[in-house]
């Protein structure tokens, strides 16, 4: 059985996307690790001098997996500045950190579009890392006391 690491972009307490991370996490396939926990600072080029150990912290646990899952919000058509700072960290240490990972990006949004241009973008950002990118699946119209059980045995199965 192939073990799927799933984070979500958001650093928000009662986020959707986070509440979609920790659902996929609950099965035995899938390890969450909340972004919230991590003390990563904003991307700055002037901080690599004194590389933060949580990048490379984070760097060596995605690596330990071959599947990787980000439910991203979409705020302004794009994947939040948190989300994006790590990504750009990440890149910093090995450009490309996610060579022969497999990729799937997911979005919640609570009205029509899914997420659709969050997932547009950060497919093109990660263009960059060598990832597998598998696809992208927007959650329409999110409903947080939806277990959505049968959509994420789905999602597992793609792996």
């Amino acid at each position: 059985m192939k073990k799927i690491l799933t984070i979500a972009g958001s650093n928000a307490t009662d986020s959707i996307n986070q509440d979609l991370a920790f659902k996929l996490g609950q099965h035995e396939q899938v390890d969450y690790l909340d972004t919230r926990t991590l003390n990563i600072p904003f991307y700055n080029r002037d901080l690599e001098v004194n590389f933060p150990n949580e990048v490379i912290a984070l760097y060596n646990k995605i690596k330990e997996y071959d599947n990787l899952i980000i439910v991203c919000p979409e705020y302004n058509g794009n994947p939040p500045a948190f989300l994006k700072s790590i990504l750009d960290w990440l890149s910093r240490h090995d450009r490309f950190y996610l060579d022969n990972i497999n990729v799937l990006i997911l979005a919640c949004s609570s009205g029509q579009t899914g997420g659709a241009s969050t997932r547009a973008n950060l497919s093109n950002m990660l263009s960059f890392t060598n990832a597998k990118l598998m696809d992208t699946i927007g959650f329409k119209e999110y409903d947080i006391n939806n277990d959505y059980e049968e959509e994420i045995k789905n999602i597992i199965a793609l792996f």
